[in-house]
């Protein structure tokens, strides 16, 4: 399951998890009671990666100004990749 942000011109932004775009389009739908999913837009929540969002949330300017320059070097390669 994936997770979609699911919006109607006429209606609030819902979030949904469903397997495909269509289906959360079906499910949206259902909840208005609209007759179709014409007018429905979805768009996917990307997923984070826990590991690259914790590491992140772990940084903080503490941490970055003990560092030597050789390993924020390091620090700004990985993150590069990312």
């Amino acid at each position: 399951m994936r997770q979609f942000q699911v919006v109607h011109i006429k209606h609030d932004v819902v979030t949904i998890q469903a397997k495909s775009t269509y289906e959360a389009a079906k499910i949206y739908a259902d909840m208005y009671e609209l007759k179709s999913t014409a007018g429905i837009d979805v768009h996917l929540i990307p997923e984070v990666d826990d590991d690259v969002f914790g590491f992140a949330k772990a940084i903080n300017t503490d941490v970055l100004d003990k560092m030597s320059t050789e390993d924020l070097k390091k620090l700004e390669e990985i993150l590069k990749e990312v």
